[in-house]
């Protein structure tokens, strides 16, 4: 799992950037760059921020006529994007095209995406928006199940 995990870290850092771009252009619209991108639960509170995570959800593999061979090589990653901002618009915005971006990677890349193949994102999860009274300022999540097995 270690390994999933880096490997989609730096997969993250080389490509990340240039999809949002392409986004960017594609929509004429600013988007905030990852103040953040970490493997496990970030102290760091630079924002928009982004975690890699193992995930505990209990994944349906369907029916299949024989054993998963090598479930070792079989992950469950969770990753998990945060933003803060004084417009409920930007946060809202900046997470739903960072999914953009996660989406269109795995569309662009399935058949070797990150050193992945069968690569299945899952449940989009979004947080209510909540307001920080003290830093007036929006704050909002989204979680992004994966399911992808390694080569």
């Amino acid at each position: 799992m270690e390994d999933a995990l880096d490997n989609l870290k730096n997969y993250y850092d080389d490509n990340l950037d240039g999809k949002l771009t392409t986004i960017e252009s594609e929509r004429g619209e600013n988007i905030p760059r990852l103040g953040n991108l970490t493997i496990g639960e970030s102290t760091v509170q630079k924002f928009p921020r982004m975690e890699i995570l193992p995930d505990d959800t209990d994944h349906d593999y369907g029916f299949t006529d024989r054993p998963l061979t090598r479930p070792w090589l079989v992950h469950s990653i969770l990753i998990w994007i945060e933003h803060t901002s004084g417009s409920k618009g930007v946060v809202r915005n900046t997470l739903m095209r960072y999914v953009e971006a996660i989406n269109k990677l795995a569309e662009d890349n399935n058949n070797t995406f990150a050193g992945f193949v069968n690569v299945e994102l899952g449940v989009e999860d979004y947080t209510p928006m909540i307001e920080d009274q003290k830093e007036k300022k929006m704050i909002q999540g989204v979680s992004i199940q994966m399911t992808c097995k390694s080569l």
